[in-house]
């Protein structure tokens, strides 16, 4: 007879992870209060730096911009430069789990960054205009095109991505510094090519009685791209984060940063994360203490060009 591991004290599942987050917020002002005690000098630094970069679309908008345009020409980041800040942060903390955690040189990392951006624009905008899909979208009824919500597009391109990275890593992983690298940057010089030139294509297939033929397919837009992308959109609130939302976009920005620095941290202090640096220390010594490498390092790509999707879904976005 097997015995039944019990469960932990937060339950399993989805519902032990929601008890963990919820403890882990409940305790938060403990362990704030533990932390001006131990280091009060540097939580309270910490701490001011925080409330500043929450609240500089504010500030910025009421106090800064006008400062920099009258009085003194100081360039001060507005609302659309702080927006990509927060997008090629994002996009840093991905690179970070391929190079920093497990010590892979990729030098194709943008690669995945066209691929969030491609998804988002494939599903969030009219043009496939032949079909009309609205889901939760800020466009009628009947709009030619795929239009689905924003929460919806992050996860398809954080999946786009991932896959590509695991079948970028599955045939080229098993080669290792400046081998692994030359491969990365063809595979990065190759993907704008290939979605600059799938602008006119045919399909000509044949298989058994179905036949599928079509001519002069404008898929990727060309050098010209895909426009206008759905903005991200809150159905319920009523809230639209597009270009000229003014903030807004920084602070949607900011909430997918937190959760990715979230992510990368739980992430470095697994099992996983304990494994990535093994390999990156001593490749050889981690698979001889039982580590496999192949799925170790294939997760390390998959996962880190997620983030890279993330920020190409909210880029185009």
């Amino acid at each position: 007879m097997t015995a039944v591991p019990a469960p932990g004290r937060y339950g399993s599942g989805i519902s032990g992870w929601l008890n963990h987050v919820s403890e882990t917020l409940r305790g938060l002002p403990g362990v704030y209060r533990r932390a001006l005690r131990d280091n009060r000098r540097r939580t309270i630094w910490v701490s001011v730096i925080a409330i500043l970069a929450v609240t500089y679309p504010i500030y910025h908008r009421f106090v800064l911009d006008g400062f920099s345009r009258n009085v003194f020409p100081l360039p001060v980041p507005d609302d659309t430069v702080a927006t990509f800040m927060m997008i090629f942060a994002l996009m840093a903390i991905g690179l970070n789990i391929v190079i920093g955690f497990a010590g892979l040189l990729d030098l194709g990392y943008v690669a995945f960054y066209a691929l969030g951006a491609y998804t988002a624009a494939f599903l969030a905008s009219p043009h496939f205009e032949s079909v009309s899909v609205v889901i939760f979208a800020n466009v009628p009824a009947g709009f030619p095109g795929i239009h689905l919500p924003f929460w919806i597009v992050v996860p398809a391109a954080i999946a786009v991505a991932a896959t590509f990275g695991a079948l970028l890593g599955a045939p080229t992983l098993r080669l290792r510094g400046d081998y692994l690298a030359i491969v990365t940057l063809g595979f990065g010089e190759i993907v704008p090519v290939f979605f600059r030139n799938m602008a006119d294509i045919t399909f000509n297939f044949q298989i058994g009685p179905l036949s599928i033929v079509s001519s002069h397919v404008n898929l990727t837009g060309g050098p010209l791209g895909i426009n206008p992308i759905d903005a991200p959109f809150v159905p319920f609130l009523k809230i639209l984060f597009n270009a000229s939302a003014g903030f807004a976009p920084v602070y949607l920005g900011m909430f997918l940063l937190v959760i990715g620095i979230l992510v990368a941290r739980n992430l470095e202090r697994s099992r996983i994360g304990r494994a990535w640096m093994a390999i990156r220390e001593d490749e050889l010594a981690a698979e001889m203490m039982g580590v496999n490498t192949l799925r170790t390092k294939l997760l390390a790509f998959a996962l880190g060009a997620s983030f890279a999707g993330v920020a190409g879904s909210l880029q185009a976005s």
